[in-house]
């Protein structure tokens, strides 16, 4: 426990923390690094951008990447699916297997249903593309908002610090 030290007059002349348990010493190091991690992250934003439009300029950029990636994936989808719809009306010459008896037309050939199965998986997996270029965009319009925010925090620090000394901020 924390104790205080006396002389022999019962004045303090020392105060004496308690000793923290582990767990208290694991947050506090734990939070050291973590403003060490955001110190780094602040010296890498100021250094790296003049202004916030420089931010919008490369976070813009990133999202037409994104809708670029994403105007080919469904150019390709559009594809697919007109692929797939030939081979659906290819499929209905044949029947199925364990079809009726009754149904004269001859077994669907391996290749055919091959072909069907493969192209419905790469839809699926170029609309899988699609939802994560969505998920993908909204991170980094999250990202870059964050940024935008904390320069903004730091600049106006900056220029707190710098009228406190009597200097023109820079940026």
């Amino acid at each position: 426990q924390d104790h205080h030290v006396l002389n022999r007059h019962g004045v303090t002349i020392e105060e004496v923390e308690r000793d923290l348990t582990p767990e208290e010493r694991e947050a506090l190091a734990k939070a050291a690094r973590e403003q060490a991690l955001q110190q780094e992250r602040d010296r890498a934003l100021l250094g790296t951008y003049l202004n916030v439009e420089e931010i919008e300029m490369l976070r813009d950029r990133r999202i037409q990447l994104i809708d670029a990636q994403s105007r080919v994936t469904r150019r390709y989808l559009i594809t697919l699916e007109e692929q797939l719809g030939k081979l659906q009306v290819e499929a209905e010459k044949f029947s199925l297997p364990g079809a009726d008896e009754d149904d004269d037309r001859p077994p669907m050939p391996a290749a055919l249903a091959e072909d069907i199965a493969s192209t419905r998986a790469t839809i699926s997996e170029y609309q899988q593309d699609l939802l994560r270029a969505a998920t993908e965009k909204e991170r980094v319009r999250a990202k870059f908002g964050e940024d935008i925010r904390r320069f903004r925090e730091l600049k106006a620090k900056e220029s707190e610090q710098a009228r406190r000394a009597g200097v023109k901020p820079s940026g």
